[in-house]
């Protein structure tokens, strides 16, 4: 008890033991006395204690105040208290068989021990910056009323935390995961994972010991969790035939401590579409992205084909595809783009019924009217435009403009490069007749004004390797930060070899584009 209170002062100690057998048992002086002594009682429970013998203050309901265990969904999980400042295992563990470990997410971790709730809240609200700490003075008063008014829900503990202070006294306030490095260990649960025989196999406060590599170790074969899930999920999904998808739902739950949730989300599996059931809201809202963009690519098969079609090259066109790998590679690359642009998912919140489903569904059609005609005229322009470009570097013949001709072949040719290797936007291919245009200015610009020209390629082709580093690093998810960062780049290269003439979108500075790069990057 003295572990599950943080006190060495319960105990009230052998003296308290002496005392309440030396009023009990007299005349006694050795073990044949003591067994008579005992034998001639006529209730042998007097020399039995009771915790208030030997404890130095009373406590009532102790148990349900530190509970021995804890509930997550069905499941239970048992604790293990400890009192041990600087030590490791200082605090609360909670023993977890490996085979459960899917149980307990990030979210629910702050709520599985009520008792620490009191706590936690006062040294959140103590790493508040001064300012915000002034205006809920007396902190522990605060404390100790936010604490009252929280309630296990599917947000995690710091963020119901920081909604009840704005609720409550109108403060803006938010605890980021770094708030959590802020908190005593004592009042962080501490994990550790088991195998079937009881063998520790990882321990921590970090969560992600809960879904190491390790573990797959012992949990092979279909767990619990996954069974339970089973039951809402669908497979080999051809159109919306799911009804409205619920944010979240308890999957499972004892009727006391922290329900299990599960979060529903679309998600590409095996080829096809699945309706499936993650285990938190960030990894369904992912999943869910890309599982909307396979099932809308499904239900506008024909429409695809029907822009296919569409995209019939003329025997002009496939030999300026010539220098591109032919024809064939060219239109493929142009059907990918056509596709990016017709799938490209509106920012969150992302349709989760068959109402938003087909009213994005209607968008994206009415945009692939004469879209394959549009494509076929526009890449027609650019390889047109290209080879004019070529032409316009090949005419100039001086020996001392060698390198420079080298340099503007390699730098146009990376344009339709950018196209053949990656799937660009159509929205970005459309933009391209300008990038060409400019870029004749540039060849005038290079055979005219060298050194001029020079420094100018310097500083751009700083940019490109900046911008190009930047791009790799961003996560699929975010592919329209990637984009917007090319599209910058672009209209850089524009404003530093033909701003007068071709114009720029929209204002283009190094500092803004080192901004925007900077951005990216986080």
């Amino acid at each position: 008890m003295e572990a599950k209170l943080r006190s060495r002062s319960l105990f009230a100690g052998e003296q308290a033991i002496y005392d309440f057998y030396s009023t009990r048992i007299v005349n006694v002086s050795s073990l044949h006395d003591l067994n008579r002594f005992v034998k001639d009682l006529p209730d042998e429970t007097v020399l039995y204690m009771k915790e208030s013998d030997i404890l130095t203050d009373a406590y009532d309901d102790q148990d349900k105040v530190f509970p021995d265990s804890v509930t997550v969904g069905d499941k239970s999980f048992r604790l293990k208290y400890n009192f041990a400042p600087g030590n490791d295992t200082d605090g609360v563990t909670i023993k977890v068989p490996a085979r459960d470990a899917v149980y307990i997410n990030a979210d629910s971790v702050g709520w599985l021990v009520p008792h620490l709730w009191p706590e936690r809240v006062l040294e959140l609200l103590q790493g508040l910056n001064k300012e915000t700490r002034k205006k809920l003075m007396p902190l522990n008063e605060k404390a100790r009323e936010v604490a009252s008014k929280l309630a296990p829900c599917r947000d995690s503990f710091n963020a119901t935390v920081a909604q009840m202070v704005r609720q409550l006294y109108g403060l803006q306030v938010e605890f980021n995961d770094t708030a959590d490095e802020k908190v005593s260990p004592h009042l962080r649960l501490r994990f550790e994972v088991c195998n079937d025989s009881g063998e520790v196999l990882v321990s921590g406060r970090d969560t992600s010991v809960l879904s190491i590599d390790k573990l797959q170790q012992v949990t092979a074969g279909e767990s619990e969790w996954e069974r339970a899930a089973k039951k809402y999920e669908q497979y080999n999904l051809t159109d919306w035939s799911i009804g409205d998808l619920e944010d979240y739902i308890e999957i499972a739950s004892s009727g006391k401590g922290v329900p299990l949730y599960g979060y529903p989300a679309l998600c590409t599996f095996n080829d096809g579409v699945a309706l499936k059931m993650c285990k938190t809201s960030t990894e369904a809202l992912q999943m869910h992205a890309a599982g909307l963009r396979a099932l809308l690519e499904i239900v506008l098969g024909p429409e695809f084909v029907w822009i296919e079609r569409e995209l019939k090259f003329t025997n002009q066109i496939k030999l300026l595809c010539s220098p591109f790998g032919g024809a064939d590679t060219v239109k493929q690359q142009l059907l990918l783009s056509v596709k990016e642009y017709l799938l490209d998912i509106p920012s969150p919140p992302l349709p989760r019924t068959r109402v938003q489903f087909d009213e994005l569904l209607a968008k994206i059609k009415k945009l692939t009217t004469g879209c394959g005609y549009e494509a076929l005229t526009l890449i027609e322009k650019i390889l047109v435009q290209y080879t004019s470009c070529l032409t316009l570097i090949n005419k100039e013949t001086r020996s001392s403009m060698g390198d420079i001709r080298k340099e503007l072949k390699a730098d146009l040719h990376e344009y339709i490069n950018l196209f053949i290797n990656d799937t660009l936007s159509f929205d970005c291919l459309r933009q391209y007749p300008r990038y060409l245009k400019a870029f004749s200015y540039r060849i005038q610009r290079a055979f005219n004004e060298p050194f001029k020209y020079r420094e100018k390629r310097g500083l751009l082709r700083m940019y490109n390797k900046k911008v190009i580093d930047a791009v790799v690093k961003i996560p699929f998810e975010k592919k329209k930060s990637a984009n917007q960062l090319l599209s910058m780049y672009n209209e850089f290269a524009v404003s530093l070899f033909a701003q007068q003439e071709v114009k720029t979108l929209y204002p283009v500075s190094e500092k803004r584009l080192d901004k925007m790069i900077a951005e990216a990057g986080c």
